[in-house]
């Protein structure tokens, strides 16, 4: 069963809630979803109505198009 996240029109505060029991595989393909989107996204995992599951909450600010790496 595909997962469809509704990222489309998530506006930075707005959440949405995944119920399933692999939290893990949830999380990382949400997070993997937010990417083309350059969405900075935070992943929980909680229980909402009695349902055990991921809430994912879209943060102000996005992806930088270059990561910047130190050089020691």
């Amino acid at each position: 069963m595909a997962l469809r996240y509704p990222l489309a029109n998530l506006k930075p505060g707005e959440s949405f809630f995944v119920a399933g029991l692999d939290l893990e595989g949830i999380r990382e393909r949400g997070l993997l979803a937010a990417l083309p989107y350059r969405y900075k996204m935070q992943a929980t995992f909680g229980v909402q109505n009695g349902l055990i599951g991921v809430r994912f909450r879209r943060l102000s600010g996005g992806l930088s198009r270059l990561r910047s790496s130190s050089s020691a």
